[in-house]
């Protein structure tokens, strides 16, 4: 091929694949237990930075690597199915995606205008629904605030930087620009309130098989008995560790609510009720049971996007041809002692709707053996970190093959 026409080509690869790994690095360094705040918000000033002088032609491949660093993942729950080829295809079809949408939203070659198109593009553009391309999260390891007027600083830093020609006045606004970016916010207090977070080790290969149900309902109580003789008030339990509609299982049930006489109990299982499944949390407390139901539902994993024939046949060919999840109508939120709590199953407690108007304190439930070993629980976590940053809601999250932790 035309050295003239490669030339480009492999300087804009190389361009959109360091701007994606600027972009992207900050989750890795999560990944692996390194937390430098400084050398974060360097990164994500740099990546910002690149993304909006980036040539045209160099778009497409900080979206695509982008999304190929953030959500390679995706593809890994395919191993569980008759569908193992569709592994490395996901991530890929998943790139191209957002290869294309960086390339069209970002199109116009003015700073003013991407700057614009970063802060607000990626509040409207939710493929099928999925909400953790969101820039915020850049922030969430920085010592940047992780909302909009945070972001919006940075990228007016980022403009004097490049735009102003008297290099002293240009420092001296871009600096105070970042100035007034900085995170001065007050964590929320501390619970004084004894709560066992379990942390699960059940294989996704198993955990649906009826040959080891009761095994896993055997090692959820005995987490629960574990927690009560370590004199907790509370335990929580991670999404689904009871693998069963619990609400069918009456004895169950009782031998729970006897249980939370002595400790509140708190756990993921199904619900299955006029005909309709739902993935719910349990919440036993004094020999009462609420049940609590997810709000927002996983796209593909839980509910089909797409509707009429397609969405009909995706059910029929990836997932046996199950019914969609229903969902509650509103977040459920509920108490223990003095403490008020949102409820949050999962992919949900990444969702910035459900830290609107919550409680100070919000439990999440999750099960993550869906993609172990890899980065999403590290992503889901600086999601999360970056909603509860803002909207000042401290995160105690239960999970399966992931830490368990307080997220802040």
């Amino acid at each position: 091929m035309d050295n003239h026409i490669m030339k480009p080509l492999k300087n804009n690869f190389i361009y959109g694949f360091l701007a994606a790994i600027l972009l992207s690095s900050f989750i890795y360094f999560e990944h692996f237990g390194i937390t430098v705040k400084a050398l974060n918000s360097v990164f994500a000033f740099l990546g910002l930075f690149l993304l909006l002088k980036s040539p045209r032609k160099a778009l497409f491949f900080i979206g695509s690597f982008m999304a190929l660093f953030w959500f390679y993942w995706v593809g890994l729950s395919f191993r569980f199915t008759e569908f193992v080829y569709l592994v490395p295809i996901v991530p890929l079809g998943i790139a191209l995606l957002y290869g294309i949408i960086f390339l069209a939203v970002y199109w116009i070659e003015n700073i003013y205008y991407r700057a614009l198109v970063t802060l607000v593009a990626f509040n409207i553009i939710e493929p099928f629904g999925f909400t953790w391309l969101k820039f915020e999260v850049l922030l969430s390891q920085t010592y940047f605030a992780t909302d909009k007027h945070a972001l919006a600083l940075v990228l007016l830093a980022i403009i004097l930087f490049t735009q102003l020609k008297k290099r002293v006045f240009q420092i001296s606004l871009a600096g105070l620009a970042l100035v007034f970016a900085l995170d001065f916010s007050q964590k929320v207090p501390k619970l004084d309130l004894s709560i066992k977070l379990a942390e699960l080790e059940i294989d996704q290969k198993t955990k649906w098989l009826p040959e080891y149900r009761d095994r896993h309902i055997n090692y959820a109580l005995e987490h629960i008995a574990q927690a009560h003789k370590e004199g907790y008030e509370a335990v929580v339990l991670p999404e689904s560790s009871f693998p069963i509609y619990l609400n069918h299982h009456k004895k169950l049930i009782q031998k729970l609510k006897d249980a939370s006489q002595e400790i509140t109990i708190i756990t993921g299982a199904l619900k299955y009720e006029n005909k309709t499944a739902y993935n719910s949390t349990y919440i036993f407390q004094k020999g009462t049971l609420t049940v609590a139901d997810k709000v927002f539902l996983v796209p593909f994993g839980e509910s089909s996007p797409l509707t009429g024939a397609f969405g009909r046949w995706i059910n029929e060919t990836f997932f046996g041809g199950s019914e969609d999840f229903k969902t509650a109508q509103r977040p459920t939120d509920f108490h223990i002692g003095e403490y008020r709590f949102r409820n949050a199953i999962c992919y949900e407690g990444s969702v910035e709707a459900m830290f609107t108007n919550a409680p100070q304190y919000m439990i999440v439930t999750s099960n993550n053996g869906w993609f172990a070993p890899s980065i999403q629980p590290s992503l889901q976590r600086l999601v999360m970190l970056t909603w509860g940053k803002k909207h000042k809601v401290k995160v105690l999250h239960a999970a399966n093959m992931s830490p368990s932790e307080i997220v802040n």
